[in-house]
């Protein structure tokens, strides 16, 4: 992988689902979508979605570490 790994590349390679994430990070399945395909999220519904993924994975990721569109603001 080079560059950023997306939330898609991370879900892919530890088979995390997008409904269990979205339980686990306690937001709206929606949420999870809209990061997997580019969707602009508030920062505060990302970092829920990437602890639901520590929670699932056992891996931790901060916002700098992958590529996501927050709203109003350049992709990371």
């Amino acid at each position: 992988m080079k560059g950023k790994p997306t939330l898609l590349q991370l879900r892919e390679k530890y088979g995390v689902g997008t409904v269990p994430l979205a339980r686990a990070a306690r937001v709206a399945p929606d949420i999870v979508y809209f990061m997997l395909v580019g969707i602009p999220v508030e920062r505060v519904e990302a970092e829920k979605v990437l602890q639901g993924f520590k929670a699932l994975a056992g891996v931790e990721y901060e916002l700098e570490e992958i590529t996501v569109v927050l709203k109003s603001s350049e992709p990371l």
